[in-house]
């Protein structure tokens, strides 16, 4: 069992995925205006999140400059 447990993960993960894609949100039928809320505070996180990916990546590339 031990050795087949990458390619279970691997099926359950697709198996989540189809799930999740293919099933509907009881929110986005009743409440119109908590998924746009949520959609939003979702893309601001998302843009947070690159933006500090992106000041990270140029930190740590002006110190490799620097010592290397």
């Amino acid at each position: 069992m031990a050795r087949f447990r990458i390619e279970i993960s691997r099926i359950f993960v697709v198996a989540l995925a189809l799930v999740i894609a293919f099933s509907g949100s009881a929110w986005e039928e009743q409440e119109q205006c908590i998924t746009s809320i949520l959609f939003m505070i979702g893309c601001v996180l998302v843009g947070i999140a690159t933006l500090e990916r992106l000041w990270c990546s140029l930190y740590i590339a002006g110190y490799k400059k620097m010592f290397w």
